[in-house]
């Protein structure tokens, strides 16, 4: 595929304190901790969270509370029951709108706890939920079903946003970058620029975290990124580029360096919903949801898919923006002086090529 004339060689996150965990001295490695980094930071802080809740309800409705807790402040697993987690739930789901992501949140924390104290989970807790919910349903009531799938019109109508905003990149990278990995918003937060490889006609980014697979030993099979040379707000390769352009001290490491930026981008992604839509339907995980739903098939077919490229048009299959001749003296000299901290990573130069070329095509854009 051919660009514009005038270029014509490019083609286009009150319980006791709980410290945060550090990697243990070499040598001294305990169970608790071997325990203990099996659960990320930020799920810990909501079962703490949830856990709270619990502790709560048990002051308010249990008239000897105080057997209730162990002298460290924890819940006394032999006092507190199936039968009191359930008129918990209960509670829960009387005292107004509840998700149903909200109560297994709670039945997560408990088994947590068992976990942690090294206790078998009695089989009231496998189900608890299940009846409550089951209940709820015979009664009418209505599930929450949590955030909403983003439709592609409205994704599309952010790709063009975040291109406006003073961020050099950040917020419409990070945003395609989970649109067409189909993952959730911690795996983009945690990519790293060598997670990727230059694919012949696409790029590989490899998962190598998920929340499936928390000990990153699952298979290292890499999700194809494809170009969208019709709908440039959409062309995650050239969101790449136009990131490491923006971004030239950037060297490689994590993508999207520094800390928490799945908080930052929550925040500027719900600022923008808001605008556009006016209502609190919508989060970072109706992005994913709302992909997973756009996507029907697999191959590369579905990465052209994914990425918004026209199924009935011809150009569907269309090759992305390239360098006839990526040795050329003139291209090479570009990527240098355009990714001037990463021009000399072998693995990644191939990766540069592809996001130059797209910038080049889409100049005037």
């Amino acid at each position: 595929m051919t660009t514009h004339d005038r270029h014509p060689d490019v083609r286009a996150r009150s319980q006791p304190t709980v410290t945060s965990s550090t990697t243990p001295i070499p040598g001294s490695l305990n169970a608790d901790q071997v325990r203990g980094a099996c659960t990320s930071s930020n799920t810990k802080k909501a079962y703490r969270s949830y856990i709270n809740g619990i502790s709560t309800w048990i002051r308010e409705s249990q008239e000897q509370f105080a057997s209730f807790f162990e002298v460290d402040g924890s819940i006394n697993l032999s006092v507190f029951t199936p039968a009191h987690f359930e008129a918990f739930l209960l509670r829960k789901m009387n005292s107004g709108a509840i998700k149903v992501s909200t109560l297994s949140g709670y039945r997560s924390a408990m088994k947590d706890l068992y976990r942690r104290k090294r206790l078998n989970l009695p089989p009231g807790y496998l189900e608890d939920l299940k009846t409550v919910l089951e209940e709820n349903d015979q009664a009418g009531g209505e599930r929450k079903p949590g955030e909403e799938p983003l439709t592609f019109s409205l994704y599309t109508q952010l790709a063009e946003r975040t291109l406006g905003l003073a961020d050099d990149g950040f917020s419409h990278l990070f945003l395609l970058s989970q649109g067409n990995l189909m993952c959730r918003s911690k795996s983009v937060e945690t990519l790293h620029i060598l997670h990727l490889h230059s694919a012949d006609d696409s790029i590989g980014c490899v998962l190598h975290k998920t929340k499936t697979n928390q000990e990153g030993s699952g298979p290292k099979d890499p999700r194809h990124i494809y170009a969208n040379p019709m709908q440039p707000s959409c062309c995650w390769i050239l969101a790449l580029g136009m990131y490491f352009a923006s971004n030239p001290s950037l060297i490689p490491g994590k993508l999207f360096p520094g800390s928490n930026q799945k908080a930052r981008f929550c925040k500027d992604l719900g600022k923008m919903l808001k605008e556009i839509t006016g209502q609190k339907i919508y989060g970072t995980h109706s992005i994913r949801k709302g992909v997973v739903t756009y996507a029907s098939s697999g191959s590369t077919y579905l990465g052209r898919v994914v990425t918004g490229m026209p199924q009935n048009n011809s150009q569907f299959a269309a090759l992305p923006p390239h360098f006839t001749d990526p040795t050329d003296v003139l291209v090479l000299d570009n990527v240098f002086q355009m990714f001037p901290s990463m021009k000399n990573d072998a693995r990644i130069a191939p990766i540069l090529h592809l996001c130059l070329a797209p910038i080049v095509q889409h100049a005037e854009y």
